[in-house]
């Protein structure tokens, strides 16, 4: 919402990004028959590739100029957690399964760390966000081939 003296308007605002991640896990791994459980952890590099935001204002709001709303991508670096379990289906094939979480170690914890607000005197030009996850959770899944 953006308030104003007069009313709250309320704002639809979205940002997403791309991001490319690269974990670097050390696991540990219990081979149990046809069954194979692990569990790793490591960092986490976390490259931001492109992003991109809107901003919907409700159509009855006449303003005389929007927010200019920006967004950027930053690289982060992550620790990754990772429980897994491998199940073998016959000689070849065999299917993983694995949960990962991951937190952000370089993400800042204040308003003022995520977003660079353009302000000039009481009046908010515009803000830039940092397009950042704090906590990222990920089921993985697969099949493989036993060679």
């Amino acid at each position: 919402d953006i308030n104003t003296a007069v009313a709250q308007i309320p704002v639809k605002e979205e940002v997403s990004a791309t991001f490319l991640r690269v974990p670097i896990l050390a696991k540990a791994i219990l081979p149990l028959g046809i069954v194979r459980l692990s569990a790793g952890i490591g960092p986490e590099i976390v490259m931001g590739q492109s992003t991109d935001n809107s901003m919907e204002v409700p159509d009855y709001v006449q303003m005389v100029s929007q927010p200019n709303v920006k967004t950027k991508a930053e690289t982060s670096t992550n620790l990754a957690m990772d429980l897994g379990v491998v199940i073998q289906i016959g000689d070849i094939i065999e299917i993983p399964l694995s949960l990962r979480a991951s937190k952000n170690l370089s993400q800042g914890t204040a308003w003022s760390d995520r977003v660079d607000a353009d302000i000039v005197g009481n009046t908010i030009r515009g803000y830039t966000v940092t397009v950042q996850n704090t906590w990222d959770f990920r089921l993985l899944a697969g099949v493989g081939y036993v060679f």
